[in-house]
């Protein structure tokens, strides 16, 4: 979000509502945002997004110009897979908009037809995983400012959903192959029911 810097009062659009999404669209509520909208082709993820905060959610970035009279949003916050995220986030902007690419898209290439950002004058900003904003994303989920509980659990590392390695409690995993050879590895847990 540090780097979206989003106004007050501005309307928010979240591409892509896996976890990282859904913690945009509860950050861009906590900014100030007059209206956030979120979007993602999968149902209980858009369903999340609403339960979140988004004050609307839909299959696919069309439902932007129905949400707003055709506009377009202020700042468009992309967080998806997809090769086409960035030419969805496009054309989801305003003219004068602005967006933040964090999703990493399959393949590690963009399909966009150029005219669109330079006709609407976009302003881009390419994100990436900056470790310095870890203890402020802690603190406030701790804080209960961003609520996790909600989200739904993505594929712990090397194993089927809801099949955690032996030894290791339910949660969620992720794990990162930097090319320096580290390897980072989150696990977040439940708390026992």
């Amino acid at each position: 979000m540090d780097l979206a810097r989003p106004h007050l009062q501005e309307t928010v659009v979240v591409l892509g509502c896996g976890p990282i999404g859904l913690c945009l669209v509860q950050l861009a509520r906590l900014a100030g945002a007059e209206r956030v909208f979120a979007v993602d082709p999968i149902a209980y993820r858009a369903e999340a997004a609403r339960r979140l905060g988004a004050h609307d959610a839909a299959p696919t970035s069309a439902a932007v110009a129905e949400w707003t009279g055709g506009r377009g949003v202020d700042l468009v916050l992309e967080a998806t897979n997809s090769p086409d995220g960035f030419h969805h986030a496009a054309e989801a902007a305003r003219i004068g908009g602005r967006i933040l690419l964090a999703g990493i898209p399959e393949g590690d290439r963009y399909s966009l037809p150029a005219a669109l950002c330079r006709r609407k004058g976009l302003k881009i900003k390419f994100s990436r995983r900056m470790g310095h904003v870890y203890p402020r994303a802690i603190r406030l989920v701790a804080e209960g400012a961003v609520d996790v509980e909600p989200i739904p659990p993505i594929r712990p590392v090397g194993r089927r959903a809801g099949h955690p390695p032996p030894g290791r409690p339910p949660g969620w995993g992720a794990e990162v192959d930097h090319r320096s050879g580290g390897r980072r590895r989150a696990v977040l847990s439940r708390a026992s029911q």
